[in-house]
């Protein structure tokens, strides 16, 4: 386990706040919940455990929360899939039933299917579509329909697209998958919709750096491999 490191002893900006990260056993996910935690949050702390491309599960989300309390803060692990509505459903009832609201939610989590467009299966391709798309629009909806009830103020939505769908950067050879997904409109739309009828609630759209947990050695070589030829176009 990492260093833990202490929960901010001054008045943390997001006291009382609850808030729920997805993937957030490792990588840019698993900062989120720490810093959010340090911030004064209480985090609900989700992932499947699985493997870069969703397969397999381990108990990674407890190994955070373990870190949160160990330092001073509140967490609850979830294992919920963000890529169905029962999942998202479950991840939002557990922020309800272990800390009596919610505030924040982060929609991070992100697998990664690394094959060319050749060997591709289509259930590759609606894994990972699933995972990215569909699964902000599964954990949104409850989120949104507790705001609009219970009419609680300055919530926030963040949406997370990957690096691999920005305008104009070329495309991976070996992720098709991810790189056709929208960067933003998509994803605005769904947080815009799910804030629209409630005042003082906010939403966002982050991108994070080239390198994030799902990076794998065979996706580097192909950007290289790209960057060298230019043969494919900007997406």
């Amino acid at each position: 386990m990492a260093t833990t490191t202490p929960i901010l002893s001054s008045t943390p900006i997001l006291k009382d706040k609850i808030a729920i990260v997805t993937g957030a056993g490792r990588g840019i996910g698993k900062a989120i919940a720490l810093y959010f935690a340090q911030a004064g949050a209480k985090v609900v702390v989700n992932d499947l455990g699985g493997d870069t491309d969703g397969s397999g599960h381990s108990l990674i989300a407890d190994e955070v929360v373990a870190e949160i309390k160990q330092a001073g803060g509140e967490a609850v692990a979830n294992y919920d899939s963000v890529a169905t509505i029962e999942g998202g459903v479950g991840l939002f009832q557990t922020a309800i039933d272990h800390f009596g609201a919610l505030d924040i939610l982060v929609n991070n989590a992100g697998i990664l299917r690394d094959r060319t467009i050749f060997k591709m299966s289509e259930s590759d391709w609606d894994a990972v579509l699933d995972v990215h798309l569909k699964g902000h629009f599964c954990c949104c909806q409850p989120f949104a329909r507790y705001i609009r009830e219970t009419q609680r103020k300055n919530c926030r939505i963040i949406n997370f697209s990957s690096a691999q769908s920005a305008p104009g950067r070329p495309c991976n050879y070996r992720q098709p998958g991810v790189g056709a997904l929208p960067p933003g409109p998509l994803r605005r739309s769904i947080a815009t919709a799910a804030t629209g009828h409630v005042e003082n609630v906010g939403s966002g759209n982050c991108r994070p750096p080239r390198r994030s947990a799902l990076d794998t050695e065979p996706a580097r070589r192909g950007e290289k491999s790209l960057a060298a030829d230019s043969r494919c176009g900007a997406g």
